[in-house]
């Protein structure tokens, strides 16, 4: 992401929807009922924790 960013082959709306906390809100949403029957609980907690790692780091390279 940071390659692509320092290409600038990112654009205003790539850094709008990757950097949107509703959008990562709904994932963990989903996950902890869609996904809720496929997963051990402390999978879906591993899972979350990472999801929200990685939201982390794409702010921190778009902003």
């Amino acid at each position: 992401m940071e390659y692509l960013k320092n290409k600038e082959h990112l654009n205003k709306e790539h850094s709008v929807q990757w950097s949107n906390l509703n959008f990562l809100n709904k994932i963990i949403e989903i996950l902890n009922t869609e996904f809720k029957p496929l997963f051990i609980k402390e999978r879906r907690e591993v899972i979350e924790l990472t999801l929200k790692y990685r939201f982390k780091k794409l702010q921190k390279i778009l902003n």
